[in-house]
């Protein structure tokens, strides 16, 4: 029945490469292989190259985040910029679809000798939520489990969704760097009993950071140690 029904959508909505352009997918096989399948690993604060994408010496006393890795840059008209758009604003959720094909399991240099390792989205306010009809982050969350499930069978990776978004707030892409600190202040809560002490952070996109350097700090407020953001994308 699964099959028949996409028989079904694919004829009347058909899906093209926003690459190429040639019907099927939404990014076909050979313009992924066009890209480098190198993670992005640089300061997440002055965005010097760094091993692990770990937080340099010289930023550590003004970041929150430990670190950050990303599968791809960032920037207009790239493929990557294109799909993330379709998959927010569009409401484009099979767009998931490419990102397993793309998201791969990354071996933190500090996952050694940890038993267990939360995996939380950067969360959506519930009214953005109910309007898109899914939060891209919890969808990237449920990607990046199993991925890592899968590849390191001693480690317990535990989705938890106990950050929460208490504050509606305008969309950080139509801002500049200082309105969207402003922005995104006190804009999330930890809800859970106990924080984890290791966090692995989820979102689509990393811009300025803003608004994973909050969520990191509100982490660490509870009482995570270890906070290291994940993203899709990357702005160079």
């Amino acid at each position: 029945m699964d099959n028949f029904f996409k028989f079904i959508k694919d004829i009347l909505f058909p899906i093209f490469c926003v690459d190429c352009g040639k019907e099927g997918e939404w990014w076909c096989s050979p313009c992924r292989k066009k890209i480098k399948s190198v993670l992005i690993a640089k300061c997440p604060v002055c965005h010097r190259h760094s091993e692990f994408g770990a937080v340099c010496v010289v930023c550590r006393s003004v970041s929150s985040l430990d670190g950050l890795v990303s599968y791809l840059p960032y920037f207009e008209k790239y493929p990557a910029a294109i799909l993330i758009h379709k998959f927010k604003y569009q409401y484009a959720k099979d767009i998931v679809e490419i990102w397993k094909k793309i998201m791969s399991p990354i071996n933190f240099f500090w996952l050694e000798n940890k038993k267990t390792v939360a995996i939380i989205p950067v969360p959506l306010h519930s009214r953005r939520e109910r309007e898109r009809g899914f939060n891209q982050a919890d969808l990237l969350v449920g990607v990046f489990h199993d991925k890592m499930s899968a590849e390191f069978s001693t480690v317990d990776f535990q989705i938890n969704r106990d950050l929460i978004r208490r504050r509606f707030t305008q969309q950080q892409a139509k801002l500049t760097k200082e309105e969207r600190l402003e922005n995104i202040k006190d804009a999330f809560d930890w809800q859970g009993k106990e924080c984890p002490k290791t966090i692995i952070l989820i979102d689509d996109v990393f811009t300025s950071g803003a608004t994973m350097q909050e969520c990191a700090k509100i982490l660490k407020s509870a009482g995570a140690e270890i906070v290291w953001g994940v993203t899709l994308s990357r702005a160079e």
